[in-house]
């Protein structure tokens, strides 16, 4: 057994060495656009690799070479052959097993329906640059990742990766604000699971939000933003002054952003893309004003309303 372990270090420090020196064409490997970000990308899994027999899930280690074999070309054999390689060293050629794969695969799907409009390899690849930043395994990022999902959702956060909160139906009209700056909260199950939506007063009259997937972010009167029974209305703990940099901000800063279907590390995202939660918070963010209720990885519309600086005047019935 320890031959074999040796065997599959060797080999993994091999496959690492190949995947690091293999110089992808630009516009080819791991979704990126340029050699530059490929080849960052292929550091951070070598390290991934070198990693393998210290306490990487397998289930995870297995994801990833699949989103990764999945961007790499056909005609990338040698980078194919390490990922393929890799799976045989370390699953079968003493690499650690997990004691029962199911619920981190439990948690990857759950993550998934927390991040609508993202793909398993998207998710996959964030996971992996966030554990090389901290010098942590993408398990223990995952594991913390998910748990922000529990602590911010509730109890009906399930195995089958859902709040079941039945039929929302988004059939009622914010009203005007009481001051610009104010925020809103309203539960919404669009991707299914009840996400919820938020979106900021950028004026009395004027919201904006980031609607959805496939919308950019947009400029729009209070009337044309549909909430469900229950939405509410709320202003942000601080002086009218704040209140009226952020609202000029998102006014003027934050519309016309394609949307950013990643949610679970949103504050350490760009700000190119925008999705409605990190919107808000970015709006506030840049007044030096944190309004993520538990200021984890990500922000979720949830956290804008539990945030014990947003604070409820009404409540749409």
């Amino acid at each position: 057994m320890k031959l074999l372990r040796s065997i599959s270090a060797s080999l993994n420090f091999r496959i690492a060495l190949i995947i690091v020196s293999f110089e992808l064409p630009d516009g080819h490997g791991f979704r990126a656009g340029s050699r530059a970000k490929s080849l960052v990308k292929k550091m951070k899994l070598a390290q991934l690799i070198l990693a393998g027999n210290t306490g990487i899930d397998s289930f995870l280690l297995s994801r990833t070479i699949h989103s990764t074999e999945r961007c790499i070309p056909m005609k990338h054999a040698a980078l194919r052959f390490g990922a393929l390689m890799l799976a045989v060293t370390t699953v079968s050629l003493g690499g650690p097993l997990p004691a029962s794969a199911a619920p981190t695969e439990d948690k990857l799907s759950t993550l998934l329906s927390f991040n609508p409009g993202s793909t398993e390899s998207e998710v996959m690849d964030t996971l992996l640059l966030q554990a090389h930043e901290e010098g942590s395994t993408i398990e223990a990022v995952l594991d913390e990742a998910y748990q922000e999902v529990v602590d911010a959702y509730g109890p009906g956060v399930n195995a089958n990766y859902s709040v079941m909160s039945g039929s929302i139906v988004m059939d009622k009209s914010l009203t005007v604000a009481q001051r610009k700056g104010d925020v809103f909260y309203s539960d919404s199950n669009k991707y299914v699971v009840n996400h919820g939506h938020t979106g900021i007063y950028s004026g009395t009259h004027t919201i904006t939000e980031a609607p959805g997937h496939g919308w950019q972010s947009r400029n729009t009167n209070y009337k044309n933003v549909a909430v469900a029974s229950g939405a509410v209305m709320m202003r942000v703990e601080t002086s009218q002054t704040k209140r009226n940099a952020a609202g000029h901000y998102a006014y003027h800063s934050l519309k016309g952003k394609n949307y950013d279907s990643n949610f679970w590390n949103s504050r350490k995202s760009n700000w190119t893309d925008m999705n409605c939660s990190k919107l808000v918070w970015a709006a506030y963010w840049k007044q030096n004003i944190d309004i993520d209720a538990n200021r984890g990885y990500g922000v979720y519309p949830i956290d804008i309303k539990n945030s014990k600086l947003t604070v409820t005047y009404k409540t749409i019935r």
